[in-house]
């Protein structure tokens, strides 16, 4: 089990002129790890939204690979030709 920690920068509310919420999520581990989470918002009327959370605590291409796949367009893998990668 991890222990995810929440922060609401801007507060947790919604209202007219805020229909958004930035949320930074955190977690400590003493050994590499990668992992998938679902993260789920309930509002006042009990209507659920969820979104995937993916986290990781290793420089490896390896593990942070579900990230990149879903941030394809803002990161690129390059290599110089007879190095490694």
């Amino acid at each position: 089990m991890v222990n995810l920690k929440l922060n609401y920068p801007d507060g947790k509310n919604l209202n007219v002129s805020r229909k958004k919420i930035r949320v930074e999520i955190t977690f400590v581990s003493d050994r590499p790890q990668s992992f998938t989470t679902k993260l789920e918002f309930v509002d006042e009327n009990s209507r659920q939204y969820s979104i995937p959370v993916s986290c990781t605590t290793d420089n490896c291409i390896l593990t942070n690979y579900s990230y990149l796949q879903r941030a394809v367009s803002d990161y690129q893998i390059k290599a110089d030709e007879n190095a490694p990668v």
